[in-house]
């Protein structure tokens, strides 16, 4: 329905001191103000129509704020690679967007990756110290897979985690977004949340091809 009464679009005039003022300012304003009722309604219905489909049968492009970990004392060894790791992964996932593919932005984050696969190797021992900074590489890497629509890589990283023992919850909770978004992929058979729509090849369950049009003989 484009309108109901739960729903309902109210017009107020401006006010007028006698009642035939608004009332003859509503008879002159009438077909305006009911276009523009009219229009209105149809584009919140639309805008409605949009957000059930894509809730309903595709990915809504947002765009949100998300956690990374990253050593703060310059003393650290780390300090400056880990910084720099976490300025150039920025950079390449806020360069992303709905519309493209990001088979790129995978090359690029290869050297990122390496990285922080590298702090996990050279920090293996069970102090709290190494521990930590290993949770912070998996941490990393499980939210970087999870924007290159890789829910196996982020699963493993969620487990590593969670085996990791510094902070189990997190990787509990990423569990469940890496099984979320292997689920919506499933069920969507798309295995990507990037990628173009062109409107203009869509038709309706009744119209005809567009090669096919009916054309009047001569």
């Amino acid at each position: 329905l484009l309108a109901h009464r739960i729903k309902k679009l109210t017009y107020n005039c401006p006010e007028c001191a006698i009642k035939t003022v608004a009332e003859s300012y509503f008879l002159l304003n009438s077909f305006s103000t009911t276009k523009d009722l009219y229009k209105n309604c149809v584009n919140r219905a639309m805008q409605s129509l949009n957000l059930r489909l894509n809730n309903d049968f595709g990915f809504g492009e947002v765009t949100v704020n998300d956690h990374m970990w990253i050593v703060d004392s310059k003393k650290h060894p780390e300090y400056d690679a880990h910084r720099q790791a976490f300025l150039q992964m920025s950079e390449i996932l806020f360069a992303m967007n709905a519309n493209e593919p990001i088979a790129d932005a995978r090359e690029q984050l290869k050297p990122v990756i390496g990285y922080f696969e590298s702090i996990k190797k050279n920090y293996t021992s069970t102090s709290k110290h190494d521990r930590k900074m290993r949770y912070a590489s998996f941490f990393n890497l499980a939210v970087l897979y999870y924007y290159l629509d890789d829910p196996k890589m982020m699963m493993k990283e969620a487990n590593g985690l969670v085996l990791n023992d510094y902070d189990t919850r997190d990787g509990k909770a990423f569990v469940q977004s890496a099984t979320w978004l292997k689920n919506m992929f499933e069920e969507s058979n798309i295995y990507s949340r990037h990628f173009s729509i062109d409107p203009g090849t869509f038709k309706g369950p009744y119209e005809n091809n567009a090669n096919t049009f009916n054309r009047p003989a001569n």
